[in-house]
C-alpha cells in the first residue's frame, strides 16, 4: 500500500476526508495524490471564436490547478504528494482511469451525507466509482473522524468467491495491526438474533469471530452490527456475479455508502496486489 488516490470537489466533507486519508496514509508509510476533475462548460463551443474557446479553456484549467494546489496547502503532511486538475466529461470513469494508469492501491472519497445539496451528482460519482474500480475504494462519511483502527468487519454473503477479497483484506488489516470480524445478515428466520460463531468452516485465514445477524433490512443490520461491536471499518466485496446478484449487491453497497457512519471500504475481483 504505497500510493492512495484523492479525487476532490473542495467540499467540506472533502476536506474532512482529505484528513483522514493523509492520517491513514501514514499508518501505510503511503502517499497521497490528490486530483480535482472540472469539466469546460458546453456553451463555450457555441458561438465564439475557436481561438477564444481555447484561451478560455487554458485558463480554466490554470485556476483549476491552482484551486487544487490551495486546497492541499492547509495539510501539512510529508505524505502528501502530487496535486493534479484535468478536465474531464465523464467523473467517475477519470478516476478509475488515473487510478489504473497510475497504479494506485487506493481510492478515497469523501461523502457528502444522504441529505446534502450535492447528493445526487456526489452519489452518482461514488456510486459509479465503487462499481468501475478496480482497485480498493474507501468512502469517509462527513461525520467520520480518523482513529487508529482497530476493528474491521467484513460483511459477506457466504460466498467462495470471498477467498481473493478476504486475501486482500487481511494484508490491509495486518498493516494496520486491526482486528478482523466476519459478519452475514440473514434477512429470513429469528428476526432480531445476534449468534457469535466461533469457527468458519474451511476459512484459511484468521478472524476473530463469525457473527450471524438476523435482520430484516440488510443495512440497518450491519448498522446495528457496526454500532454494537465498535466498529472502525466496515468492507465489502463486489465479485463479478450474476447480473441479478450484482444489482443487489451494488445496491445494497450504496446504500451502505450513504448511510453508514463509518469509513466504507469496497474491494473488487480485479485488482492487483496490496
Amino acid at each position: 500500500m504505497k500510493k492512495i488516490l484523492f479525487p476532490t470537489d473542495f467540499s467540506e466533507a472533502s476536506a474532512n476526508a482529505l484528513q483522514f486519508t493523509l492520517k491513514l496514509a501514514k499508518a501505510f508509510s503511503a502517499v497521497v495524490d490528490v486530483l480535482h476533475l472540472y469539466q469546460v462548460p458546453l456553451w463555450l463551443e457555441e458561438d465564439v471564436a475557436p481561438e477564444l474557446v481555447l484561451q478560455r479553456i487554458e485558463q480554466m484549467g490554470k485556476a483549476a490547478a491552482e484551486e487544487v494546489r490551495s486546497f492541499t496547502q492547509a495539510y501539512d503532511s510529508k505524505f502528501l504528494g502530487k496535486t493534479m486538475a484535468i478536465n474531464s466529461t465523464t467523473i467517475a470513469r477519470e478516476i478509475v482511469n488515473q487510478a489504473e494508469n497510475g497504479k494506485y492501491d487506493l481510492i478515497c472519497m469523501g461523502m457528502q451525507g444522504e441529505h446534502a445539496a450535492l447528493e445526487k451528482i456526489m452519489g452518482s460519482v461514488t456510486t459509479r466509482t465503487l462499481k468501475q474500480a478496480t482497485c480498493p475504494v474507501l468512502t469517509i462519511p462527513a461525520e467520520a473522524s480518523f482513529k487508529s483502527i482497530h476493528k474491521i468487519a467484513y460483511a459477506t454473503d457466504l460466498d467462495t468467491s470471498d477467498l481473493a477479497a478476504v486475501e486482500q483484506l487481511m494484508t490491509f488489516a495486518g498493516l494496520l495491526g486491526a482486528e478482523v470480524h466476519f459478519v452475514h445478515i440473514e434477512t429470513q428466520p429469528d428476526l432480531g438474533k445476534m449468534e457469535d460463531r466461533v469457527q468458519l468452516e474451511n476459512c484459511p485465514f484468521e478472524y476473530v469471530d463469525f457473527t450471524i445477524v438476523n435482520h430484516p433490512s440488510i443495512v440497518k443490520g450491519l448498522d446495528l452490527y457496526t454500532q454494537e461491536k465498535g466498529i472502525d471499518v466496515l468492507v465489502f466485496f463486489t465479485p463479478k456475479r450474476r447480473l441479478w446478484d450484482r444489482i443487489f449487491h451494488v445496491s445494497v453497497t450504496k446504500r451502505m455508502a450513504f448511510h453508514s457512519e463509518i469509513p466504507l471500504l469496497v474491494l473488487h475481483s480485479s485488482q492487483r496486489k496490496v
